[in-house]
């Protein structure tokens, strides 16, 4: 199972260890467009009028107990977050695969949601949004 991080997953930052048994597999960018609130930590946002993310593709085996259960409970899943399956094109080939992706759940972010430009300038790159720490 492939899961797509864009955030304090992401290799260089407290949370990867989560992901320290995992296989990273490469960069991608998302095929939806997204908005990315910033909370101390990203939040996308499901926009049409948004951007592709680019973050990384890790393989999660499922035979390693626990890692899917401590990916949830960091990202709140089902408060914070929804896990929802996506399309991911990879970085450095033509290759797209479906991974798993943490999008802020509307019930919680509510408010910041709803504003017409949530994105956070310091994320937009070149085409694409990428957090980093600032």
């Amino acid at each position: 199972m492939k899961v797509f991080v864009y955030g304090t997953l992401k290799k260089g930052y407290g949370n990867n260890r989560l992901l320290s048994e995992q296989t990273f597999i490469g960069e991608g960018y998302t095929g939806g467009f997204y908005d990315m609130i910033n909370s101390g930590f990203p939040v996308l946002v499901p926009n049409d009028n948004g951007m592709v993310v680019k973050g990384e593709v890790w393989e999660v085996d499922t035979k390693i107990e626990d890692t899917l259960d401590n990916l949830d409970a960091l990202e709140g899943e089902g408060v914070m977050y929804d896990r929802r399956e996506v399309k991911v094109k990879m970085a450095n080939s033509d290759d797209w695969v479906t991974c798993w992706i943490y999008i802020g759940n509307p019930k919680y972010w509510g408010r910041r949601m709803s504003d017409s430009n949530v994105t956070d300038a310091r994320y937009i790159k070149e085409g694409y949004l990428e957090w980093t720490r600032t």
